[in-house]
């Protein structure tokens, strides 16, 4: 198994420890971020290695590197960290899981999760640094730029073309034959049929709760 160091000590490091242990050829050896984020030498029981000298103590030629971190200010804080890391000399992985259905016709670089039930139809292109949760759909001849982010589950359609540091929140559905520029936040249930510009942010109205119990309503209804 090849030894793999995890850029992040928070919840996306330590999702993406219990994946690389329980279902990958890669083996987590440390975890990695700046001296000034470390608030203990050890995370999930491995060393967290000071980033500024990691590739001191760690060679880039024995080790690789995968950087465990969410969608801060729109995926920009992941993307510097992919390309610190990439100046450092190591190689990123990426983590494929063994049950997303992937055609193998379907292109995507570096530092990129596909997780598990996630359906990618034929002649689909992926960027780098981006992160795909569980259940999401991507349709055919779709393209996606770099360090974008899908929320378990999202829904794009065929032929969609996505711009970079876009977001889409659970739920979200993109229609057949749109394009999405660049750093887009698209939130949770949002239906987008038309194209959309860089830098939007479209919102779906939250669900409002009734004016009754839910006692009260289930006798209503006879639940």
């Amino acid at each position: 198994m090849e030894e793999l160091i995890l850029y992040g000590n928070g919840d996306i490091a330590e999702v993406m420890y219990y994946y690389f242990s329980n279902a990958s050829n890669y083996r987590v050896i440390a975890f990695t971020c700046e001296q000034k984020y470390i608030t203990s030498p050890s995370f999930n029981g491995l060393p967290v290695i000071p980033f500024e000298e990691v590739e001191k103590s760690h060679l880039p030629s024995k080790f690789k590197m995968f950087i465990a971190l969410g969608f801060l200010e729109m995926n920009d804080i992941r993307a510097n960290k992919y390309m610190e890391a990439k100046k450092k000399g190591y190689s990123i992985v990426n983590y494929i899981h063994p049950l997303a259905d992937i055609p193998v016709n379907v292109e995507y670089g570096e530092n990129t999760i596909i997780m598990n039930n996630t359906i990618i139809l034929p002649k689909v292109k992926i960027g780098s640094n981006v992160f795909v949760w569980q259940g999401t759909v991507i349709g055919h001849h779709s393209v996606i730029g770099d360090n974008c982010w899908f929320s378990s589950p999202t829904i794009i359609s065929g032929k969609v073309t996505m711009g970079k540091n876009c977001f889409l929140g659970a739920n979200a559905t993109l229609g057949h034959n749109i394009s999405i520029g660049d750093y887009c936040f698209l939130g949770a249930n949002v239906l987008q049929v038309k194209n959309l510009g860089a830098e939007k942010v479209v919102i779906a109205e939250p669900s409002s709760a009734l004016d009754i119990s839910s006692k009260e309503f289930s006798k209503i209804f006879k639940f």
